[in-house]
């Protein structure tokens, strides 16, 4: 059970690292110098939750490779993320799901389980 929980909490961690580091991107002064862009770099929150979030996704996934492949963790990793980044867009973002949207979530699920089932 750990051994597919390892790599979906991995995923999962890498996609709110990736919604932080958006709100990084978003925040910085636009024409700034290096002198105000680092002084943003450093006050800002997000940096820090980017940081965090990235570390113990890095050691979730490398914790799962004692009981997995690297090819079905990285597929679980990689497959969590995206649906991960698709919920943060539907409930964010107010992202309103088309035909291909659908078609990629029933696939990914599809991965998952049959990753799973090995």
């Amino acid at each position: 059970m750990i051994s597919i929980l390892l790599p979906i909490a991995s995923g999962i961690l890498l996609a709110l690292g990736q919604f932080f580091m958006k709100r990084v991107a978003v925040s910085l002064p636009a024409p700034a110098s290096i002198g105000p862009l680092v002084l943003a770099l450093v006050r800002s929150p997000d940096l820090y939750a980017f940081v965090l979030l990235n570390v113990v996704a890095t050691v979730s996934y490398i914790a799962s490779l004692r009981f997995l492949t690297m090819t079905s963790t990285f597929a679980l990793v990689f497959v969590t993320m995206g649906a991960t980044v698709l919920c943060l867009d539907l409930v964010v973002n107010r992202v309103t799901l088309s035909a291909l949207n659908l078609v990629g979530v029933v696939l990914g699920a599809v991965a998952v389980l049959l990753i799973a089932s090995r």
